[in-house]
C-alpha cells in the first residue's frame, strides 16, 4: 500500500532558522525512508503567493485544458521547492 502525505502549515509559523531545521530534518527522514525502500518521491511547494488557482464554475474556466477534477473544485498550480539532500533530486 502506498501513501501520500501533504504537509500543509502556516507559512508564517516558523522563522528562517526553524524552516532550515525543518528542511534538514525532512531531508534526513527521506534519506532514512529511501534506505529502507519505503520512499517514492517528494515535492515541497513554494509559498502560496506563488500559486495560481483555477476555479471552474458553471462550466467556465480561466485557462484552457484544466485537470478534469477542476469541474468539482479548484486546482492549485504552485512551483515545486528544491531542497538539497532529498533523494531523487
Amino acid at each position: 500500500m502506498k501513501y501520500t502525505l501533504l504537509v500543509d502549515l502556516d507559512e508564517n509559523a516558523l522563522g528562517d532558522a526553524e524552516w532550515e531545521d525543518c528542511d534538514v530534518r525532512s531531508a534526513g527522514l527521506t534519506r532514512e525512508l529511501d534506505a529502507e525502500g519505503r520512499y517514492l518521491d517528494a515535492a515541497p511547494r513554494h509559498p502560496t503567493d506563488t500559486a495560481t488557482s483555477v476555479p471552474v464554475r458553471d462550466g467556465y474556466r480561466v485557462v484552457t485544458e484544466p485537470i478534469p477534477g477542476a469541474r468539482f473544485g479548484t486546482i492549485e498550480v504552485r512551483p515545486v521547492l528544491d531542497i538539497p539532500g532529498i533523494p531523487g533530486r
